[in-house]
C-alpha cells in the first residue's frame, strides 16, 4: 500500500512539474515576443529621429544659406543704429 501511495505522489509531482515547465515556457515565449516588440519600437523611433535630425540639418543649412546670401538693412529697435549689410551681421 505504501508503494502505491509513493508512486501516486511521484506521478502527481511529475505531472505538476511538467505543467509548471509548460507554463514557464509559455511565459518565456511571451516575454521574448514583448522584448522583440520593444526592440522594434526602439528601432522605428530611432530611425524616425535620425530622419528628423537630417531634415532639421538640411533646413538649417538652407536657412543659413538664405540669410548669408540675403542683404538686409535691419537695425533692430534702435533708430540710431547703423544699418547692417547682412543678416549674419545683425546678430553681432
Amino acid at each position: 500500500m505504501g508503494v502505491v501511495i509513493a508512486l501516486a505522489i511521484l506521478f502527481v509531482t511529475a505531472f505538476l512539474f511538467s505543467l509548471e515547465l509548460k507554463r514557464r515556457r509559455h511565459a518565456e515565449a511571451r516575454l521574448q515576443e514583448a522584448l522583440a516588440s520593444v526592440e522594434q519600437q526602439v528601432s522605428d523611433r530611432t530611425d524616425a529621429l535620425s530622419r528628423a535630425m537630417a531634415e532639421l540639418k538640411l533646413s538649417e543649412k538652407q536657412f543659413r544659406l538664405i540669410t548669408d546670401l540675403s542683404l538686409c538693412t535691419c537695425s533692430g529697435r534702435d533708430p540710431t543704429a547703423t544699418p547692417r549689410t547682412s543678416a549674419r551681421d545683425f546678430w553681432r
